[in-house]
């Protein structure tokens, strides 16, 4: 499994425009982050958005500008 990381403004706008089980496409970097539990070092893949969209070979989209 690889966790998604998205802050600020694209956040927020992830937050408002999908929903569980929509299909989407991410673009971030690859990266891997590491913790402590239990006394034990365990990591994660992760991946850092920088840009996310709706998967519209599999829907379709309608725009609504920012006001």
């Amino acid at each position: 499994m690889v966790y998604r990381q998205g802050w600020g403004d694209l956040a927020e706008h992830l937050a408002q425009s999908f929903k569980r089980g929509d299909p989407v496409i991410l673009c971030g970097r690859l990266g891997e982050d590491h913790w402590m539990r239990s006394g034990q070092r365990v990591s994660s893949m992760v991946l850092h958005l920088h840009c996310a969209g709706h998967d519209l070979t599999r829907q379709r989209a309608l725009h609504q500008g920012s006001n």
